[in-house]
C-alpha cells in the first residue's frame, strides 16, 4: 500500500516553539526534516510562533511565509516563554494526517488535551525534554513525571533524539518511545576543515547559558600555556549570553590575543573558518542530541567534548575523539594537549574516518526512518466492537485500500458501522453474519465511546459514509463510473444531479430507487452490469442495504459497493447536514434528532443507551 499514491500525498504539520530567523539545534533540526520530507514527495509544513524569544529588538514575524520552500504559518502567543501559550494552533491541523510536535511544552500538552475533538495522529521528538538548564529542577522531575507522563500517552510515538533522551523518557513512556536520532546536514561543511594538522580550535553555537563558555574559555587560556601559538574561534549567536560579555571573560582570562569571538557569519564564511582549524571542541553540560558535533565532524575536525551522554554517544559512534570534564581546569586542559599532541601523528587518516563516519547521520537516511514511522501509523488498525471487526484508521490509509482494490481482482463491500447499526447486530445473528463480509469503518461517537472503552482508545477519524464517500471520490484520481441505488423515487436522480456538478471527473452511469423485490433486483442488476459501472453507492438504510450488497452485489460487476445509508437524501438538499462546528464537537446526531424527533428519538434516546449497556456488558468479550 503507496501511501503517496496520486492526490493522497501525506500531510505532516510540525509544530515547533521557534523557527527561522532564529537559529538553534531545533530549529535546524525542524528546518532540515522538513525540506527533506518535500523532496521526497510529502507535504510537510511548520506552525510556530510569531515572535522569537532572545531578541534584542521583539517583533511579530510574518503570520505567513515561505522558507527554503518550506511554507511556515506563524501564530501569536502569550505568557513566559519558558511556557507559551498559544491555542490558535488547532485553526492549522485541517487536513493534516500527522502532527509532528517537536519538544515538552505547551503545544506538547494542548494538543494532547485536544485530542478528542481534533482526533489527528500525534508523534513528538524529545528534543531533550525539559532539563536542558538545572532551572527549577525539582518542579520539572514533578511535572515530567505526571504531566508529562500523561500527555505522552496520547502520543502515537516519541521519538528519542539520543540515548540520553531515550534514557530519561523510557520511564515515562516505553511502550510508544522509538530512538530516532536527529539527522545532520553533512554536506554544508563537508571536509573543510585543514587538510593538515593545526594548533586552532573551532566552536560553534549559540551563546547560551548550558554551553558554557565561561569553562570553555578558562581550559583554553590553561591550554594555551601548553600550545603556545594555538587559537580559538567562537562562532555563534547572542542567546542567554552575548558576545560583549563573551569579550568581557575572555580579557579576563589573560587570552584575548588568541581566543576570537565572531558572531552573525553565513555558512560560507563559518567555512572559511573551518578551513584554518582541526579540533572542534565544546564545553556544553547539555545537549538534547549534539549536532554541532556531528556537523564538526562532517568537516573533518577532531572533536574534544564535555563528557556527557549526548557527547559520549556521537564520539564513540564517530570512533575519533575526545571526551573530558570541563569542570576541572587543569585535568582538561591537560589531557586536551596530549591528545592534541598525539593525534597530530595521524591527523590525515582521523579526518578522513570522520567524515565518512559523519554520514551515517545524513538527512537522507534520517528522513526515510522518520517517513517509514509516518506511514507504519497511517496504516489501518482493525478492532472488535460487539463481534464486528471494526477497521479504523486515518482516511487516507482507507483510500489506500480501496485503490488496491479497483486494482485487484476481487469485489469490496462496505459498510459504516454506528450505535444503530451494532444494535442491530446484537438483535439479529444472520446481520453479523452479513457485516463480516464488508469492509466495516467506524461512525459516530457511539462507536468512538466503544473503541474508549474497549481498547482505551478513540479512531483517529470518525469515517461515516456522509463523509467519506464524497472524500472517497475527490481523491481516488482515476475518472470512475459510478451508479446511485436506493432512496425514493426521484432522490437518486436528485443526488446525482448534484453529484455531476461536485464530481465531474467521474461518470455516474444510472440510478434507480430503492424499493426493489427479488425480481428487480436481478433487473437492476443487470442494469448496473451493462453500465459497466466501478462503483455503486447503495442506500436504502440498515440492514437492508447491506443485506441487499451480501445478495446482489457479485451480480453487479461493480468492484465497490458502498453502504450509504443517507447520503442521497444529504446530496439532493432533501436533508440538511449539521453545521461543521457541530460535526467537529462530535454532535451531528443532535441536530438530527432536533431535526426529526418523531423518527429519530428511539435510535437515539434509547438506542444509545442501549448500545453503551452492551459495551458494559461485553467488556473483556469482544
Amino acid at each position: 500500500m503507496n501511501l503517496l499514491d496520486g492526490k493522497s500525498k501525506l500531510r505532516v504539520l510540525h509544530v515547533v516553539r521557534q523557527f527561522y530567523p532564529s537559529v538553534g539545534g531545533l530549529e535546524n533540526f525542524v528546518m532540515e526534516l522538513t525540506k527533506m520530507q518535500r523532496q521526497s514527495g510529502l507535504d510537510a509544513r511548520v506552525v510556530t510562533l510569531d515572535r522569537l524569544f532572545h531578541s534584542d529588538r521583539p517583533r511579530y514575524l510574518p503570520t505567513k511565509e515561505e522558507i527554503s520552500g518550506v511554507p511556515v504559518h506563524r501564530i501569536g502567543f502569550i505568557g513566559s516563554y519558558k511556557y507559551p501559550i498559544a491555542p490558535a494552533v488547532l485553526k492549522h491541523l485541517h487536513g493534516c494526517d500527522i502532527v509532528h510536535v517537536h519538544g515538552l511544552d505547551f503545544f506538547a500538552d494542548f494538543l494532547a488535551l485536544t485530542k478528542i475533538f481534533h482526533g489527528k495522529k500525534l508523534v513528538l521528538s524529545t528534543h531533550g525534554g525539559i532539563f536542558h538548564t538545572d532551572f527549577a529542577k525539582s518542579i520539572k522531575v514533578l511535572y515530567f513525571n505526571t504531566v508529562s507522563r500523561w500527555t505522552l500517552s496520547r502520543y502515537e510515538r516519541v521519538f528519542a533524539c539520543s540515548q540520553n533522551d531515550y534514557t530519561i523518557f523510557e520511564r515515562i513512556c516505553r511502550a510508544r518511545l522509538e530512538l530516532m536520532q536527529n539527522g545532520v546536514d553533512t554536506s554544508k561543511y563537508h571536509g573543510s576543515s585543514s587538510r593538515r594538522p593545526t594548533l586552532n580550535f573551532v566552536f560553534v553555537g549559540r551563546f547560551s547559558v548550558n554551553k558554557r563558555l565561561d569553562r570553555l574559555i578558562e581550559v583554553f587560556s590553561t591550554i594555551e600555556r601548553a600550545l603556545p601559538g594555538c587559537r580559538l574561534f567562537i562562532i555563534g549567536r547572542d542567546s542567554d549570553e552575548s558576545r560583549t560579555t563573551l569579550l568581557t571573560r575572555i580579557r579576563n582570562a589573560g587570552c584575548d590575543q588568541s581566543v576570537q569571538v565572531m558572531s552573525g557569519l553565513a555558512d560560507e564564511e563559518v567555512e572559511l573558518v573551518l578551513r584554518g582549524c582541526s579540533f572542534f571542541i565544546t564545553a556544553s553540560q547539555y545537549e538534547g542530541f549534539g549536532l554541532a558535533l556531528v556537523e564538526a565532524a562532517s568537516a573533518g575536525l577532531v572533536p574534544i567534548a564535555n563528557r556527557i551522554p549526548s557527547s559520549t554517544e556521537i564520539v564513540e559512534n564517530l570512533g575519533t575523539g575526545l571526551l573530558v570534564d570541563f569542570a576541572d581546569n587543569e585535568a582538561a586542559a591537560g589531557h586536551i594537549v596530549d591528545f592534541v599532541q598525539t593525534i597530530s601523528h595521524s591527523m590525515v587518516s582521523a579526518r578522513a574516518q570522520l567524515i565518512l563516519r559523519a554520514e551515517e547521520y545524513s538527512w537522507v537516511n534520517t528522513s526515510e526512518r522518520f517517513a517509514d514511522q509516518y506511514i507504519d501509523l497511517m496504516r489501518p488498525r482493525i478492532r472488535r466492537v460487539l463481534g464486528v471487526a471494526i477497521t479504523t484508521g486515518p482516511r487516507i490509509s482507507v483510500l489506500s485500500m480501496l485503490r488496491d482494490a479497483l486494482n485487484g481482482r476481487e469485489q469490496l463491500n462496505i459498510a459504516f458501522a454506528n450505535a444503530h447499526s451494532l444494535n442491530l447486530t446484537q438483535q439479529d445473528n444472520t446481520f453479523t453474519d452479513v457485516m463480516r463480509r464488508f469492509l466495516v469503518l467506524n461512525d459516530g461517537i457511539g462507536v468512538g465511546l466503544a473503541f474508549m472503552m474497549l481498547h482505551r482508545r478513540f479512531p483517529e477519524e470518525n469515517l461515516n459514509g456522509t463523509d467519506f464517500v464524497p472524500y472517497f471520490l475527490n481523491a481516488v484520481g482515476v475518472e470512475l463510473r459510478v451508479y446511485l441505488l436506493g432512496g425514493e423515487p426521484g432522490v437518486a436522480s436528485l443526488a446525482e444531479e448534484s453529484a455531476r456538478t461536485k464530481f465531474p471527473s467521474h461518470k455516474f452511469v444510472g440510478v434507480h430507487h430503492g424499493y426493489l423485490n427479488d425480481e428487480e433486483s436481478e433487473r437492476v442488476c443487470r442494469e448496473i452490469k451493462d453500465t459497466g459501472a466501478d462503483v455503486v453507492l447503495v442506500a436504502m438504510g440498515s440492514p437492508l442495504q447491506e443485506n441487499w450488497i451480501a445478495t446482489n452485489g457479485h451480480k453487479t460487476g461493480a468492484k465497490l459497493h458502498f453502504a450509504v445509508g443517507g447520503l442521497f437524501d444529504f446530496m439532493s438538499g432533501r436533508k440538511q447536514r449539521a453545521p461543521r462546528w457541530v460535526r467537529s464537537m462530535k454532535c451531528e446526531w443532535v441536530f438530527r434528532l432536533m431535526l426529526e424527533p418523531s423518527r429519530l428519538w428511539r435510535r437515539y434516546l434509547i438506542g444509545n443507551v442501549t448500545f453503551i449497556a452492551s459495551i458494559i456488558m461485553r467488556r473483556g468479550h469482544v
